[in-house]
């Protein structure tokens, strides 16, 4: 196991037959209807199998069990940024820039196709065996979003990283991603988020109003860049009308973005250069130590009942967005279900009953099913191709 979650866990895995390693995210279904996230969790599937992108994890291949969904995804084994940042405390700036560099040309390409991220943030941002970005972890991400400044109303985020228009919800666009890029370059260069604080209320204060501070060491293009991603008013935030503002900020004057699409750019650290992939070494041991006793026969899941006793909060690791502000998002649940959500109320059940419960999840998730093709999604291509090219070309 290589990741936990509030809805499920993720395991490394081989392809039978083959020596290709991926990441499956295996998620139990009575813990996200019971956390009224089914219309989220339809939202992901959908996402990862319309997006092709260089610097986005890629769906292989979806499918469900009576109880469970299963997301066969990329495994990534550079780990996320967040075990990186944990261990060294921040990233030399030119590292910080490779990866915010190639997060810009991710969130740009989402943001063509209506989709805003909404959950950037360092545990989400994976590291490919070569030391390339892959951004993962959809299950906040909305479709149709084609304004910069609004479009939806739904309160979903990470506290820490929550810009003021989904904390006021005043609603919001795709300038959120721009604001939640500052946080993040900030932190990769300081080693912890602007105005942290473990006091939550404090918290959002503070992403109300309080002053951004810089610590000493930082060059004045990096706190200017950041200072105009974490504009608060989002019709000011740099990128929000225009991302020439951000592409062509001095922050990055030596980027080829081209080049850099293309995976051309050699990235400064490669984070199995010393180690076997299938090892995992860039994960948790709290995870990958766990014996494999836990893991059913199938290799994929574990025991039902374990599950369904855990899926109220299982330990997330990092900071889940699920935790205070998603349980406010966007509900799809089964409100009518005359039995209830299968291991919600902490009393037993029929055997009958339960089977009934399980069938309405299965309809419930219906089309959930993927494998892999999708005739639309072009895989090759330049970042020059894009519709945005004059971004990079000076249109």
């Amino acid at each position: 196991m290589i990741g936990k979650g509030s809805f499920g866990k993720v395991l490394l895995v081989r392809k039978k037959h083959s020596s290709q390693l991926f990441a499956v995210k295996i998620l139990s279904k009575p813990a996200i209807v019971k956390k009224q996230q089914v219309e989220h969790t339809r939202t992901e599937r959908r996402v990862l199998a319309s997006v092709s992108h260089p610097f986005v994890v890629c769906l292989h291949y979806a499918f469900q069990t009576k109880d469970k969904l299963y997301f066969v995804l990329d495994y990534c084994p550079g780990g996320d940024l967040f075990f990186h940042l944990s261990r060294c405390g921040c990233f030399p700036e030119a590292m910080a820039k490779f990866y915010a560099a190639e997060i810009v040309l991710a969130l740009i390409h989402l943001h063509e196709q209506g989709i805003v991220y909404r959950d950037l943030k360092p545990e989400n941002i994976m590291l490919d065996v070569d030391g390339h970005v892959k951004l993962a972890d959809f299950g906040l991400a909305k479709e149709g979003i084609t304004s910069e400044l609004n479009g939806t109303y739904t309160m979903c985020g990470t506290p820490e990283y929550l810009p003021p228009e989904i904390l006021n919800r005043a609603g919001h666009g795709t300038a959120v991603d721009w604001w939640n890029l500052g946080m993040v370059l900030y932190e990769m260069l300081t080693g912890r988020p602007p105005w942290y604080t473990q006091d939550r209320q404090e918290l959002f204060n503070r992403l109300r109003g309080a002053e951004l501070e810089f610590p000493q060491g930082l060059t004045p293009e990096a706190m200017n860049l950041i200072e105009g991603l974490l504009m608060r008013d989002p019709a000011k935030r740099l990128g929000a009308i225009d991302v020439r503002e951000i592409t062509y900020h001095p922050f990055f004057a030596e980027i080829d973005w081209n080049l850099l699409y293309n995976r051309q750019v050699q990235p400064l650290y490669r984070p199995c250069q010393y180690t076997d992939p299938i090892d995992a070494a860039n994960f948790e041991e709290e995870f990958t130590k766990l014996p494999l006793a836990q893991i059913d026969s199938a290799g994929l899941s574990v025991a039902t009942s374990e599950l369904q006793e855990k899926s109220g909060n299982d330990g997330a690791s990092g900071r889940d967005p699920a935790d205070n502000v998603a349980a406010a998002a966007e509900a799809a649940g089964i409100a009518g279900m005359p039995n209830g959500i299968a291991g919600s109320t902490g009393t037993s059940i029929s055997s009958s009953e339960r089977n009934s419960t399980l069938r309405n999840l299965s309809y419930t998730f219906a089309g959930f099913t993927y494998d892999g093709t999708n005739p639309s999604i072009a895989r090759s291509g330049s970042f020059a191709q894009s519709s945005r090219s004059s971004y990079m070309n000076g249109e």
